[in-house]
């Protein structure tokens, strides 16, 4: 959304600056909101916004805005594929259920037993840095982590990219649904014209940020983001931003929710979301 932050930048958002923007750094405050119902839209983790909807029904999925972030990166250990791993240690440093779940999917689907096949060691995002210093390391994260980390060690590589083995699996047509956009449904109601001018916006926003990951690094500095601008155009690329709208979404958001049901039902709320979850 960052250029949608910037009204005055050519060319214009349709709304302007009708618009206020918050960034929330800590989840579980901006659950909280959603739950009481304080905010009109939010780009939040998928599988939050099924629960949501499976526990309160205020708000439906409007977009998914990537097709996920995920690396599996390496210190002085080689990795070229999948079944690499096998008798491996992988630290897994991203604090998501979901996620965990995704990463085990890939394993099963590429012959890895996750409780048999690899040694799966969790831990905190503050012993990270530490952690993939020393050599031998494997270690699962996400972005702008992963960038962080590759630029202040040279010798830490990205050994696979879990979005593309994801694609291979189950179709470029249907991305890793991580992220969405999701709306409460009386402001949608209210004026779905001014709701669509805002999805376009949306659309408009993640493309030129696509197309000019330099520019869009450089307004960074202008919001309180947590990133440097030097990262965020290293982790542009490696977001795999893309607009796609809930209706077309469907499929790839019901695939992984359907992972999670099996795995970590608490996550979405025990069950698959039904059809009103999807904004029209």
């Amino acid at each position: 959304m960052i250029k949608m932050m910037e009204p005055s930048l050519k060319p214009n958002p349709r709304l302007g600056d009708t618009v206020k923007y918050v960034i929330e750094q800590s989840q579980d405050t901006l659950y909280a909101k959603l739950q009481a119902g304080e905010i009109e839209t939010a780009v939040i983790p998928t599988e939050m916004a099924a629960k949501l909807y499976n526990n309160e029904g205020q708000y439906q999925l409007a977009a998914i805005n990537t097709k996920g972030a995920m690396y599996v990166l390496t210190n002085g250990v080689v990795i070229n594929s999948w079944t690499d791993l096998k008798g491996k240690e992988v630290h897994f440093a991203v604090p998501s259920k979901a996620l965990l779940a995704v990463f085990k999917y890939m394993l099963v689907q590429n012959g890895v037993d996750p409780d048999k096949d690899i040694s799966l060691k969790f831990i905190e995002s503050g012993q990270v840095q530490a952690d993939i210093a020393n050599t031998n390391k494997i270690i699962v994260m996400t972005e702008p982590w992963v960038s962080e980390l590759i630029g202040t060690n040279s010798n830490i590589k990205i050994a696979l990219d879990i979005q593309k083995e994801w694609n291979r699996i189950n179709g470029e047509e249907t991305p890793l649904a991580h992220t969405c956009l999701v709306v409460k449904q009386e402001v949608a109601a209210r004026d779905p014209e001014e709701f669509g001018l805002f999805l376009q916006d949306y659309a408009d926003s993640i493309n030129w940020v696509n197309k000019k990951p330099a520019e869009a690094a450089r307004l960074v500095a202008n919001h309180d983001i947590g990133i440097s601008p030097v990262v965020a155009e290293e982790l542009i690329p490696r977001c795999n931003m893309l607009y796609m709208k809930a209706t077309d979404a469907k499929p790839a958001v019901e695939k992984y929710l359907k992972i999670l049901q099996g795995n970590t039902p608490d996550s979405i709320g025990g069950k698959l979301p039904d059809k009103n979850f999807y904004y029209k």
